[in-house]
């Protein structure tokens, strides 16, 4: 069975690297905010140890698992983005280097 190429998704390589970096810009900004949302989550919790404080305990750590879980799919995304990218250098590259040696 043949391994799908960015053609056969409608994608060239520029479009590819677009989605690899996107993906990697907004991780990096996802990471940054939960950070900030984890370090404020954990001031109020201290401050307030009232019900409220325990609600917002467990709104945090719905965040916490929420963001993790978007980060683990959108990792899985960019490995496929980088695997579907590099099984179409592979490809050209194996077409230039047959190119390259015929015999006729």
């Amino acid at each position: 069975m043949a391994h799908p190429t960015a053609a056969s998704y409608g994608l060239d390589e520029a479009q590819l690297q677009q989605i690899i970096q996107a993906t990697q810009q907004s991780l990096t900004a996802m990471r940054q905010l939960t950070s900030r949302v984890s370090g404020n989550g954990q001031l109020i919790a201290q401050a307030n140890r009232s019900e409220s404080g325990q609600i917002l305990s467990q709104k945090v750590a719905n965040w916490t698992a929420d963001f993790n879980k978007v980060v683990t799919d959108l990792d899985v995304l960019n490995n496929k983005v980088l695997a579907l990218r590099g099984t179409g250098i592979s490809t050209s590259n194996e077409a230039t280097s047959t190119a390259g040696n015929n015999d006729f």
